[in-house]
């Protein structure tokens, strides 16, 4: 998800969506009224959920019940409901130079493993989300971790192609292989910044030389850990075709190997369906790859559960979507976007974003010591990138006092799964 600034909805580059794509209904609806009934997909179609934060809920005490009021494992709650695949971000480092913890589910390497295992003993498949960072990334964001800070170009490709393959045999080695690996998130703007910037405000013209570059050397570390996983790349607002049209194409022009394009959709900033249907023809059409929706999600309620404000909720931004923030309004988005992406013979499935995120004691998009994180990439990205400036200027208040997504969860504020689950059934 484009997270910390989505997390506030109101950093320039989000503003800047927001004037140029307006207020307006774009999403084609489908009915919020009547009984929920499951979605009709293909077979073999990915059902998915991101769980990232799952342990850090548990964490906290939360509990998940199912339908009946049993107290469950989400994961099987999420897996007897349809779902047949995981996502889970993963962070570098996520901790400060004392042990303190970033937060947002504080994603290293052993969190991934544990989660990764239990959703294989229940039989679900794994993508793991390289966000090739200490934290949050997204376009706004794409921060190298503390350990490459100072390394050269070259011996950065270096780090990155041996911690590619690493982190994927240590997944191995526990048994709990990832079926498909995401090398970075929402990486239009490139990835580890500043080198990997595919557009800044001082452009030398061999920006995508090096995000290709870097993209080969992390396909490079998928390689030489032995496993054939399926290798997505990742890019936010899938339905700007024109958006989608540039970046894949320079990423095709210079030949970096992938098998799946990943969009993210969000039907209450993003453009309509029939325009995301359309870039999933294009890649199709010029690419011949398939496309995941790897992250969207719609709110049940515009009601808050904590201290800071909801996302998706607000009265625009339901006109946007074309749905009311109610459970049936969530059920319709899910089985409207389910049914129309499956009917498309390339698009192999869909996952929502942190569908089991809600609050609690100590739940945040961040801690002081993930902005702190933070501030430093933000202080010198704003050096090549403007845009950053209001981010810099806002950052202490990011994330502070809870989640403003727990709205978009298939669970209720008591850990009750929701009526809208039924879409995702088999």
């Amino acid at each position: 998800m484009n997270s910390f600034y989505k997390a506030l909805g109101i950093s320039a580059l989000a503003a800047a969506v927001a004037l140029a794509t307006g207020c307006e209904s774009t999403t084609e609806t489908a009915s919020a009224t009547g009984p929920i009934s499951k979605a009709n997909v293909k077979s073999g179609f990915i059902k998915g959920a991101d769980v990232s934060t799952l342990k850090e809920m548990e964490d906290a005490g939360f509990v998940y019940y199912d339908a009946q009021g049993n107290a469950k494992d989400a994961l099987t709650i999420l897996k007897e409901n349809g779902f047949n695949y995981i996502r889970l971000r993963l962070w570098n480092d996520p901790y400060d130079a004392k042990g303190n913890k970033y937060g947002g589910g504080t994603n290293d390497l052993a969190t991934d493993i544990a989660l990764a295992k239990r959703a294989k003993a229940l039989g679900m498949k794994f993508l793991l989300d390289f966000h090739y960072s200490d934290f949050w990334t997204d376009p706004g964001k794409q921060f190298k971790p503390k350990a490459w800070a100072k390394l050269s170009y070259s011996d950065e490709l270096k780090a990155l192609r041996k911690y590619t393959s690493d982190t994927i045999k240590a997944f191995v080695k526990a048994g709990a292989a990832p079926d498909m690996v995401q090398l970075g998130n929402e990486i239009a703007s490139g990835l580890l910044f500043p080198e990997g910037r595919s557009w800044n405000d001082n452009n030398d013209g061999k920006e995508f030389d090096r995000v290709s570059e870097l993209l080969k050397a992390a396909y490079a570390g998928v390689e030489d850990s032995g496993l054939k996983p399926t290798v997505m790349l990742h890019i936010d607002k899938g339905s700007d075709l024109d958006r989608v049209k540039w970046w894949y194409g320079e990423i095709e022009k210079r030949g970096v190997p992938y098998d799946v394009a990943g969009f993210s959709h969000y039907p209450f900033w993003d453009k309509s369906t029939s325009e995301l249907l359309q870039s999933i023809d294009y890649v199709k059409d010029n690419f011949n790859k398939p496309v995941i929706i790897a992250e969207t999600s719609y709110a049940y309620t515009a009601d808050n559960e904590d201290a800071m404000g909801n996302q998706g909720a607000s009265a625009e931004e339901t006109a946007h979507a074309g749905y009311p923030a109610t459970v049936a309004g969530q059920a319709a988005y899910f089985k409207h976007i389910l049914e129309a992406t499956s009917a498309k013979d390339s698009c192999q499935g869909v996952f929502l974003w942190e569908p089991a995120w809600k609050t609690g004691e100590g739940i945040t998009w961040s801690t002081a010591a993930g902005r702190d994180y933070l501030k430093q990439g933000l202080a010198e990205d704003v050096k090549v990138n403007q845009w950053s400036k209001k981010d810099l200027e806002s950052i202490d208040t990011w994330g502070i006092n809870g989640n403003n997504r727990e709205n978009h969860a298939v669970f209720d504020k008591d850990g009750h799964v929701l009526e809208s689950i039924i879409v995702f059934n088999d």
